[in-house]
């Protein structure tokens, strides 16, 4: 491996740390992660009516997808929580996720720009670091 991609590798495993801590304030809300994202069941978080407060908002990807629909609709068509502390939590996780993220890719790209392409690809590094191969 070449300087970028063991740069690129500690950056790694500072962010799946910082996942991991993001996972373990989680109190009410399960996800699994499935291909880079985190995953829920639709009808664990939400129902179809409910306290205006309590309406989903848009706060941010996150890497969270809810699996499912209710009456055919999904969170973006109205939706509510089911309580306001599973709101809380869900909405902390996203926000928290995009900044992990965004913070991932400004490192990466200025360690590219900064050093070269990383030899191997991103993800056989990502990958090596998240099986503790290096």
């Amino acid at each position: 491996m070449n300087y970028a991609a063991q740069s690129i590798a500690h950056v790694y495993k500072n962010v799946i740390k910082e996942k991991e801590n993001c996972l373990s304030k989680l109190n009410l809300l399960k996800v699994k992660e499935s291909y880079g994202n985190f995953v829920t069941k639709i009808d664990s978080v939400f129902t179809e009516f409910g306290d205006p407060t309590l309406k989903y908002e848009y706060v941010g990807f996150g890497g969270l997808v809810f699996l499912g629909n209710i009456n055919g609709k999904v969170a973006t068509n109205g939706l509510y929580y089911k309580s306001k502390d599973l709101k809380q939590e869900v909405e902390t996780f996203i926000k928290s996720m995009d900044t992990i993220y965004e913070n991932e890719t400004s490192v990466v790209n200025q360690i590219r720009e900064q050093h070269g392409t990383p030899k191997p690809e991103y993800s056989v590094i990502y990958n090596l670091v998240k099986n503790n191969k290096i």
